[in-house]
């Protein structure tokens, strides 16, 4: 149901909220990424009562007429019916195709951002409409430069009479949001889509190591009817089987010496004296792992 509401001249009219001035602004032909400044613009300039008026606008050399608050500069209204909702909404749009935001005095003085609500869901379904809405266009077009919806673009240049002249918006920052998301989406599936095809290979790879003993063994069976294809199978398990990792194990190495021989040493020493000459000894030494001699009564004298 609309909500009624009267004018600050005692006009009556209809109570708009944020997303249905949204969608007026929609449906009168202007973007979804200008909509949220524009709603925000139309309560700082009429509440959302599209019956208000303010007739003392500008020192009083002009009135402000609806929703948007739109004027010629005079007392007169800028265009038939300018009260009602559709046709102030229509307005509005086309002040900004031509102009921007400038025409706005809250705009300029930053009055608007008290009612910004980014996050609101333009309603379409506006109540309290009689004159005829023109759908959105669904072709694109180049807009007005704006600094707040506006990337990348010129924002023209005011010359005498005509006004600003020259403005444009290559690039709204809605739509540059929209790329930068879909830029995003597109890197995250180049990188998973390669970790996905390792992961598989290395499923497999690990299941073939796995089978290729039975391979083998089915291809020494298959060889007796089929030579051939035994040959292939045979040779299959066996290259699957040299591909498999071997378990990780420890292996505990014990280190033995063998004992050592008894060996026979001789030395020879010098004599002193006038004879001279030298004196032969010949020992045994036992190594550490030898034998040891038999010691007690009954033991054999060693030679010397």
């Amino acid at each position: 149901m609309p909500t009624p509401c009267t004018g600050n001249t005692g006009t009556p009219g209809t109570k708009y909220t944020y997303a249905e001035l949204e969608g007026l602004w929609i449906k009168a032909g202007g973007s979804r990424g200008t909509a949220p400044i524009a709603a925000a613009i139309a309560l700082a300039e009429s509440g959302g009562c599209s019956g208000d008026q303010n007739p003392t606008d500008n020192g009083g050399t002009q009135t402000s007429w609806g929703l948007w608050q739109l004027s010629d500069g005079t007392h007169n209204q800028p265009v038939p019916n300018v009260l009602d909702p559709a046709v102030n909404a229509r307005a509005a749009v086309e002040k900004y195709k031509a102009n921007g935001w400038s025409p706005w005095g809250t705009y300029d003085s930053g009055a608007y951002k008290a009612y910004m609500s980014g996050g609101t869901t333009p309603n379409l379904n506006v109540p309290g409409t009689t004159g005829t809405m023109q759908q959105a266009k669904t072709t694109a077009n180049i807009e007005p430069y704006s600094a707040d919806s506006c990337l990348f673009g010129f924002p023209g240049i005011s010359v005498p009479v005509l006004g600003n002249v020259g403005q444009f918006c290559l690039l709204p920052k809605h739509t540059a949001r929209a790329w930068i998301g879909a830029g995003l989406m597109l890197a995250g599936a180049t990188i998973a889509i390669p970790a996905i095809v390792l992961i598989v290979v290395d499923v497999g790879l690990r299941a073939a190591g796995a089978m290729g003993p039975v391979t083998s063994r089915a291809g020494r069976a298959v060889s007796f009817v089929n030579p051939a294809a035994g040959a292939t199978l045979t040779a299959a398990g066996s290259a699957a089987t040299r591909g498999r990792r071997p378990p990780s194990s420890r292996t505990r190495t014990t280190s033995t010496t063998a004992p050592s021989e008894t060996v026979t040493v001789e030395e020879r020493t010098p004599i002193s004296g006038e004879m001279g000459g030298t004196r032969r000894t010949v020992r045994t030494v036992r190594g550490p792992g030898a034998a040891q001699p038999a010691r007690g009564r009954h033991a054999r004298p060693e030679s010397s």
